[in-house]
């Protein structure tokens, strides 16, 4: 079970962070649509508040090919985020109305939770336990939900401005925050007391993510540093410099020994020794998508370059690289849970005549390089992938504001969100 939630674990970080580099290509490369791939439903939502634990039943009206249910009733214009339970059972999206979730076996909705005040909620994080829900809010605060009921259990209050980016220690007792007022606050997750305020961000902080062993925390800002804090006292441990933008996202390797961050608009990830804060590597080639191994041994990335690169953690050294996609950006990467295998996507950007200028989804092995199997099965640009906890099933997020569920084993169509 421990296993289990920490595979559950690095696959929702890597969709938060693929989350952000979404949000950056809206902005800035290639004018990609407005809404996030995150958007799971084709949502037709009436303007009235919508209470606590409401949900509708799903439809099979006018659903594309393959796909046996969808979820939700209309287009929502921000979909800021998406977490899957530790266990894998349960899916929850943070909306521009409140924070769906959904039953991942039947696909059915359980719950919309909403507050009266209806801000943008920009982050969802669950419990290592899978029984509470944190949510980050425009409004400044943290709204912590019981999984089971869909109550309200505690509301943390203390930032000054939007609370953007929210992670639980691994222990599941503490959760740190980081928001629009350039702070990191550490909060008692039983008591929803505050018990530390971290300074010295000097703009807002975008990411904030626990070492392994839950003493150290690392924060990305707006002032295109990395900060690492010491959790028990709260004094600021190394700042670490490089970036020339926006750090968008930090992330532990599973062996706490190595940081992974990514800024705004170098399509650089940098690699940095944790314990003496000195920059191991840098990804170059424009990339778009980093993912570690379980192991924490190796780093793979993808990018512009149409390659899938190998990295070894320790040395910061290419291990090797993967050059079988043509003409196409490799847009995200992601290991399986047991390490074996890693899936990729492309989008061609090939001629309007040529033969496929669709995604295509690839599993390769990881120890030998050889590719296994290819899905040439949407048309339309996938900007994610991401393993469910047990590796059987891939899904995948397209411009066209659906999720594809595919067989790992087979390539073939599970579902369309």
């Amino acid at each position: 079970m421990e296993t289990l939630m920490q595979e559950s674990s690095v696959i929702q970080h890597f969709l938060q962070n693929v989350c952000y580099q979404q949000k950056l290509r809206r902005h800035n490369f290639m004018k990609t649509p407005k809404s996030l791939f995150f958007i799971l439903t084709l949502l037709l939502i009436s303007t009235t508040y919508l209470p606590i634990g409401f949900a509708q039943d799903s439809t099979t009206l006018n659903l594309p090919e393959g796909a046996k249910a969808r979820l939700g009733k209309g287009l929502i214009e921000n979909i800021e985020d998406i977490a899957y339970s530790p266990d894998g059972a349960l899916l929850a999206v943070a909306s521009s109305i409140g924070v769906w979730l959904y039953d991942t076996n039947t696909y059915q909705e359980i719950a919309l939770l909403t507050r009266p005040s209806r801000y943008l909620y920009h982050n969802v994080a669950f419990s290592p336990d899978g029984n509470t829900l944190a949510t980050g809010s425009d409004d400044a605060t943290i709204y912590l939900w019981d999984v089971n009921t869909g109550t309200l259990k505690n509301t943390l209050t203390g930032h000054t401005s939007w609370v953007k980016h929210i992670s639980f220690s691994p222990n599941g007792r503490m959760i740190a925050s980081g928001g629009g007022d350039n702070t990191i606050r550490l909060w008692d997750v039983n008591t929803g007391t505050l018990k530390n305020t971290l300074t010295g961000h000097t703009h807002p902080v975008e990411s904030v993510s626990f070492s392994p062993d839950g003493r150290t925390i690392a924060s990305g800002g707006r002032d295109n540093t990395i900060r690492l804090w010491n959790v028990n006292t709260g004094t600021l441990k190394n700042t670490l410099t490089g970036h020339t933008d926006t750090v968008l996202s930090v992330a532990f390797s599973p062996d706490g020994n190595t940081i992974a961050s990514r800024s705004s608009e170098e399509g650089t990830v940098l690699l940095w020794d944790v314990n003496t804060g000195t920059l191991k590597s840098t990804l170059t080639d424009t990339v778009y998508s980093v993912a570690f191994s379980p192991d924490g041994r190796t780093i793979a990335s993808g990018g512009r370059d149409n390659t899938i690169r190998f990295w070894d953690v320790a040395t910061g050294t290419p291990k090797y690289t993967i050059t079988e996609h043509t003409n196409s950006v490799v847009s995200s990467v992601s290991f399986s849970p047991d390490g074996k295998t890693i899936a990729s996507v492309s989008w061609s950007y090939a001629p309007t005549n040529a033969p496929w200028r669709g995604a295509a989804i690839r599993f390769w092995d990881v120890n030998t390089g050889t590719l296994k199997n290819t899905i040439m099965g949407d048309t339309h640009r996938v900007n994610s992938v991401a393993f469910s906890p047990d590796g059987n099933t891939l899904a995948t997020g397209s411009e066209d504001t659906t999720i594809r569920l595919w067989d790992v084993n087979t390539g073939t169509l599970k579902n369309t969100l």
